[in-house]
């Protein structure tokens, strides 16, 4: 005789339990949490202060050559309405958008980001999902791809940061497809947009 057990009449302790500690840590939030850092330890003498917010996805920090600072926004993402690849300039915690990416052609996600030499330079993928470099004036008007081609993972790791060196050469970095050789689940998102998608 088959019986079947059911969790809240075999764990009737365990559940009740679990539904008070959801319910007292929902209790314990502070409306000015989010002004609060707890995760971020300081040595004695700093501290930290939020310079913007409502950022979506940002990847990358720049300065341009008056000392201006400007972030990047990586676009996409599994939403429902992902938000587009842009570049704001930060003015006294204002957000002002430099350049929409994405209405450019960019595929996200862009994930490095640098000023040179008046222009920025962004790593991003390429209409054939291969690693790609691009080229944009300060005001946003014009962007050329520079380069393209590389190969990377496909998944959490896509052609990476980007800076120039002392020597005038250009430097971008990439990784794997994730942080294990054998990859779950949650890479499957990444297979379906990419399925030559590699470990390595």
């Amino acid at each position: 005789m088959k019986k079947d057990i059911h969790f809240i009449s075999a764990f009737p302790g365990t559940l009740f339990v679990f539904l008070a500690a959801l319910l007292f840590s929902a209790c314990d939030r502070n409306e000015n949490e989010e002004n609060q850092f707890p995760l971020i330890d300081v040595a004695s003498g700093f501290k930290v202060e939020k310079v913007a917010g409502g950022l979506n996805f940002p990847t990358g920090i720049a300065w341009d050559s008056e000392n201006a600072m400007y972030v990047v926004e990586a676009g996409g993402g599994f939403l429902e309405e992902p938000s587009p690849a842009r570049i704001l300039k930060v003015t006294s915690g204002q957000l002002t958008e430099v350049v929409n990416l994405e209405a450019k052609g960019v595929v996200a996600p862009v994930v490095g980001f640098t000023f040179h030499n008046g222009n920025f330079y962004i790593s991003h993928k390429a209409a054939d999902m291969t690693g790609a470099v691009s080229r944009i004036s300060k005001d946003g008007a014009s962007l050329n791809q520079i380069l393209s081609g590389f190969v990377d993972g496909g998944s959490e790791h896509p052609l990476n940061d980007i800076r120039m060196g002392p020597d005038g050469r250009m430097y971008l970095a990439t990784g794997p497809a994730g942080n294990s050789a054998v990859q779950g689940p949650d890479v499957a998102p990444f297979v379906s947009r990419t399925p030559s998608l590699r470990t390595t």
